[in-house]
């Protein structure tokens, strides 16, 4: 059986979310933020499952007004031309929490399964990052602390905007999604069209299960 989330509620994670959703969208065409999935927008669906499980979430943005509706508490890039290095760097600055679990709002799955295995790496460690493969690093399924922030202003002042520049230079954890069937990037038309096909699979089996 193909892996999926677990969202069920374990209490609320002693961190605060950052989801990005300033990226340009120009591999997929359109704003992936409102894109719908399962019955509801992009965003909405990444909120939904993380509302249970964060005292804080915050939505790192480039357009406000766009956003606002969705009544969660955004936070606007100071520099959008700095991408998501620029975008993590004003969430951590702006977070209640030394911990803080950064999630790009292309991707419609958490695994709070695998969540919580990273929260329980995190001691000691800076940055915390999931893995799909050798050299595969998700830097927007991720932990942040916020004692990275000297850091962060160190490589965007010397023009460096790459979040894998950050892991050789702080005290980081890679850990290897173990069944990372659940795990979806919607970059292109053609990653949508494969977790939709994942999506329907999902349905059709959680409706079997509970007509059982």
């Amino acid at each position: 059986m193909r892996g999926s989330t677990d969202t069920g509620q374990r209490g609320r994670c002693p961190a605060t979310a950052l989801v990005f959703a300033g990226g340009r969208n120009r591999r997929m065409g359109r704003d992936k933020a409102f894109i719908p999935i399962r019955g509801m927008p992009l965003i909405e669906r990444i909120l939904s499952q993380l509302k249970p499980r964060f005292s804080e979430i915050l939505l790192c943005v480039s357009d406000p007004e766009r956003y606002r509706p969705l009544g969660v508490p955004l936070v606007v890039d100071e520099k959008p031309s700095l991408g998501p290095l620029g975008a993590l760097l004003t969430g951590l600055r702006t977070s209640r929490n030394d911990v803080n679990f950064a999630v790009a709002c292309d991707i419609p799955e958490i695994s709070f399964t695998f969540l919580d295995h990273m929260l329980e790496s995190s001691r000691n460690r800076d940055i915390v990052v999931a893995t799909t493969g050798v050299g595969k690093y998700e830097p927007c399924f991720a932990l942040y602390h916020k004692n990275i922030i000297p850091v962060i202003e160190d490589l965007l002042d010397r023009g460096r905007r790459r979040m894998n520049l950050l892991f050789p230079l702080c005290r980081t954890r890679y850990l290897k999604i173990p069944d990372d069937s659940w795990y979806f990037n919607l970059n292109r038309v053609e990653d949508l069209k494969r977790y939709e096909i994942y999506a329907a699979e999902t349905m059709r089996r959680e409706s079997y299960i509970g007509s059982g």
